[in-house]
C-alpha cells in the first residue's frame, strides 16, 4: 500500500488534472465495529466458509485493520481526477 500522496503524485506524473484528494478516515471509523459485527452472524461465517481460504483471511484481518487504524497506520482516502486525450 502506498499513501494518498503518493498516489496523487503519481497520478501528477501521468498528466491527470483537477486531481482532489480527501481523507475519509474519519467518516469511515463508526463503521468498523459494525462491519466486524456483522462478519459474526451465522450467514456470513456460512458466506465466508463456502468462498474460500483468501476469504477466511481477509476476514480475519478486519480486526488487525481497526487495530491499525486506531494506532494512525491505517488512513482511508479518496483521489478523483479527469485526463483529456
Amino acid at each position: 500500500m502506498i499513501s494518498l500522496p503518493d498516489y496523487e503524485a503519481i497520478a501528477q506524473s501521468l498528466h491527470f488534472q483537477q486531481i482532489r484528494t480527501a481523507d475519509w478516515s474519519a467518516a469511515v471509523a463508526p463503521f468498523w465495529d459494525d462491519v466486524i459485527r456483522s462478519a459474526f452472524s451465522w450467514a456470513a461465517i456460512k458466506g465466508v466458509l463456502q468462498a474460500g481460504p483468501e476469504i477466511i483471511q481477509g476476514a480475519f484481518a478486519m480486526r488487525l485493520m481497526r487495530q491499525g487504524y486506531r494506532q494512525g497506520l491505517i488512513r482511508f482516502g479518496v483521489l478523483t481526477a479527469t485526463k483529456h486525450g
